[in-house]
């Protein structure tokens, strides 16, 4: 249940491919952290965009220069990914941002994921903290989205 942000310059996305982008990011991260994909799991799973003026950007100290950089910043509870599988998200959060994101051809890919972990105690959820072995053991369809 990650909580996650992405930073990009302005015609970095159009809208559909923003929105492919946050469905590939928020279920390629419920099966790496072994979460089932439960309607209520998946309601927990925020990405926050946010799209900068190419004059907000800087690069080398110069305003511009950034315009093909994009930054994932992406919050999970410690002990929910392993070194494998943050490596594995680290790499599909790259190609999928690759794949709908306007970034040059034949260019390094200049995707900047950050990954921040949490400890359980101290991420909150409707006014309690987070378990991570009960969201991953949670096969309730019953229990309705937020």
């Amino acid at each position: 249940m990650p909580l996650m942000f992405l930073h990009y310059t302005e015609g970095a996305f159009t809208k559909s491919a923003l929105d492919s982008v946050a469905q590939r990011l928020m279920y390629d991260s419920e099966e790496l952290e072994k979460i089932p994909a439960t309607p209520f799991n998946l309601s927990t799973n925020w990405i926050y965009t946010h799209e900068y003026p190419t004059s907000a950007m800087y690069h080398s100290g110069r305003t511009g220069g950034g315009r093909h950089f994009i930054t994932l910043e992406i919050n999970v509870i410690t002990g929910g990914y392993s070194a494998t599988t943050k490596t594995e998200f680290i790499k599909r959060a790259t190609d999928a941002i690759a794949e709908f994101g306007k970034l040059p051809e034949g260019e390094p890919r200049r995707v900047y994921v950050v990954m921040r972990e949490v400890a359980e105690a101290n991420w909150g959820f409707d006014g309690k903290t987070i378990n991570l072995e009960e969201l991953r053991g949670s096969t309730d369809e019953s229990i309705k989205p937020l």
